[in-house]
């Protein structure tokens, strides 16, 4: 049962890859840039604690620091922005392979059970959808 909903999710996800690997890309980034903060902080430390300070040097790392900060807040607003475009982009999809199909569905089908149960249940399912097909990648890597 869940492999189906899997391959389901997979199809569905195949024409946001390009995107989610951007995504993944800029998050291992920001995540390797995070990582090399505190080894700056380090740095300013050991010069600050050294009787020969240099102010060259520790004027230097505070703008490396500064620098490296600031590029890891604009990649984490580009990042964010492209995931939360891709849900929208991938919900909006959604939405209309499924009113193409409702388009299709016998109208006696609607008329015998209630219609209203369809359209709920492609809203809530099309929110939900936009939500795991975006992340597809990022989340699971």
């Amino acid at each position: 049962m869940y492999k189906e909903y899997l391959k389901k999710i997979v199809h569905y996800s195949k024409p946001y890859w390009k995107t989610q690997l951007y995504i993944l890309a800029l998050w291992v980034v920001i995540s390797l840039l995070g990582a090399a903060v505190p080894f700056i902080n380090q740095e300013i430390i050991n010069s600050l604690a050294q009787s020969n300070l240099l102010l060259s040097k520790l004027i230097q790392l505070l703008i490396l620091l500064f620098v490296l900060k600031t590029a890891i807040v604009f990649l984490n607003f580009l990042a964010e922005y492209r995931f939360e475009y891709l849900k929208k982009e991938a919900t909006a999809d959604f939405f209309q392979k499924t009113y193409e199909s409702l388009q299709k569905f016998p109208v006696e089908k609607l008329l015998q059970e209630k219609g209203g149960e369809y359209i709920s249940r492609i809203l809530s399912d099309g929110e939900m959808a936009g939500v795991v097909i975006s992340g597809l990648i990022p989340s699971t890597l």
